[in-house]
């Protein structure tokens, strides 16, 4: 049998679940293409990378598959953010190759 601590919230994370999942498909190339823009009232977020490229997610248009990265998504692979302080800022990808598809959930109040 398994046991489990009870989580506990952090305090710099809002609690109150999300309302609303707004989904997109985005396209990334060769060059930095922006997956999200920046918003202050972003609860969350996760990229799939349907393709079979891979695909290199950072914070800026300087995202490159060597530098300026947080984030190296394999082909058909979910990445989500989890970290207790999310970022609202714009998010950027790159990929190793033309055309991957990706598709992007955003939750927002």
């Amino acid at each position: 049998m398994a046991l489990y601590l009870q989580a506990s919230i952090p305090a710099n994370l809002d609690s109150t679940p999300s309302s609303i999942a707004t989904t997109t498909t985005v396209t990334v190339g060769t060059a930095a293409t922006q997956l999200l823009a920046a918003n202050t009232n972003r609860k969350g977020f996760s990229v799939f990378n349907n393709s079979n490229r891979t695909m290199y997610l950072g914070t800026g248009n300087t995202v490159s598959a060597t530098a300026n990265f947080f984030a190296v998504v394999p082909a058909n692979t979910l990445y989500e953010w989890s970290l207790a302080t999310l970022y609202t800022g714009a998010i950027f990808a790159i990929a190793n190759g033309a055309g991957a598809s990706s598709q992007i959930l955003e939750l927002t109040p």
